[in-house]
């Protein structure tokens, strides 16, 4: 069986910010959360132990580049960092700003229930098409200068 991160199309396609040499970074449709986001390694391995120093540092500078994104967008107040794998065995990690108040986007407030702990579990939030798109289009719009950036760079 495939695993379901390898497949070039796959459900975090349309959610998709940016490909790099090593990773790509895509919204979580699950926005329960806003701006919660994933990356992945673009080759297949269970384990952060079996990434090469380059997949290790151009995680480390996607992943600041994002979160100054998110924080000119949405001034979360502090974010949360998993790694699982217990689903999809494929090396991921899971991105969750959170917030100590409530937040609007598109006229949609979003409202962290469990502020002051853990993220899960929580009721999941897939919202509309529209609402996908236009948190999409705004991530991408802050992170593309460092997607071209890392690629000039030759990461």
């Amino acid at each position: 069986m495939e695993c379901e991160m390898c497949k070039e199309e796959n459900k975090w396609s349309e959610w998709q910010i940016g490909e790099f040499q090593y990773w790509k970074a895509a919204l979580n449709p699950d926005q329960r959360y806003l701006g919660r986001f994933l990356l992945m390694l673009k080759r297949h391995t269970e384990d952060l132990l079996d990434t090469t120093p380059q997949e290790r540092e151009e995680f480390f500078d996607i992943l600041e580049r994002m979160k100054s994104a998110l924080k000119q967008l949405f001034f979360p107040d502090k974010f949360n960092y998993f790694s699982f794998g217990n689903e999809i065995p494929h090396l991921h990690f899971h991105i969750i700003p959170r917030y100590a108040g409530p937040r609007e986007f598109q006229g949609v407030i979003f409202q962290d229930q469990r502020w002051g702990k853990g993220p899960l579990p929580n009721e999941e939030y897939v919202p509309s098409f529209e609402l996908r798109d236009a948190l999409v289009k705004a991530v991408k719009e802050k992170s593309i200068p460092f997607a071209t950036s890392l690629q000039t760079r030759g990461m």
